[in-house]
């Protein structure tokens, strides 16, 4: 028997829920760059998608609460600013979008990508450094690595909001020449990945 789209949809959704709340748990130890912020709070926009994409069907009491449980504890965790944790670089609804203009409360609200340190925190790469990297790379995963998922040759995956920059060398300068745009499921199979 074939399983209706509206299960998968909802599988889906609870699979969401799960991963944003794993990136909860993340986001309340704190973290040491915007990138691995920005994929913490990308967690949240792909659970919004897939309620999109569940077509504004009911949810079980159960899932609804959870939802609103993680929402709550997100809120719990930050506070809300005016700017955007992606910064300049896209125009997010902050209506639709609120998780995005959250920001833990250990950190000032002008902090935001481009600014190269937070209290001796390594942040992500300049807005001008990132928009020259996703230029080179075409919009797409340079990843190489025959680790991940696609063996060999280049990542096919595009890179969409949430990709990042890989230091080739951990802590090493901020230049072209040491990153490689990723996509998040390849930047976390680099033997260095959450370490600068």
């Amino acid at each position: 028997m074939r399983k209706e789209k509206s299960s998968v949809a909802f599988q889906n959704i609870e699979n969401a829920v799960t991963d944003w709340g794993e990136h909860l748990r993340w986001t309340a130890r704190g973290w040491d760059c915007i990138e691995e912020y920005t994929c913490d709070l990308l967690e949240r926009e792909n659970l919004g998608n897939d309620l999109t994409d569940y077509g504004g069907k009911e949810l079980p009491d159960k899932l609804q609460q959870r939802i609103a449980r993680a929402g709550q504890t997100l809120r719990e965790l930050t506070y809300e600013a005016n700017r955007c944790a992606w910064g300049d670089v896209r125009n997010y609804d902050p209506k639709l979008y609120w998780y995005y203009y959250r920001w833990t409360s250990s950190h000032s609200e002008h902090f935001c990508p481009g600014i190269a340190e937070i209290g001796g925190m390594k942040m992500a790469v300049s807005q001008e450094t990132r928009k020259a990297l996703y230029e080179r790379a075409g919009g797409q995963c340079e990843c190489t690595m025959t680790v991940c998922s696609h063996h060999k040759g280049r990542c096919p995956h595009k890179l969409n909001p949430g990709w990042e920059a890989h230091h080739r060398t951990a802590g090493g300068p901020d230049t072209l020449s040491n990153l490689t745009a990723m996509c998040v499921t390849c930047h976390k199979n680099t033997r260095t990945y959450g370490r600068g």
